[in-house]
């Protein structure tokens, strides 16, 4: 059997992990969107440069 103290840190660790991951997915998604809505606004002002 682990001991209490053995089992938080295990605990900890593992949410740790899952916050880090979820963290790092949720940063992705938000840096695709802003990029996506700064190309939008620049396709949308400069009419001059084709869309590919």
């Amino acid at each position: 059997m682990l001991s209490d103290s053995a089992l938080g840190i295990l605990l900890l660790s593992t949410v740790s992990k899952v916050c880090m991951v979820i963290g790092r997915e949720t940063m992705h998604i938000t840096y695709r969107l802003i990029l996506n809505t700064r190309s939008g606004q620049r396709t949308t002002k400069n009419k001059k440069t084709p869309n590919i």
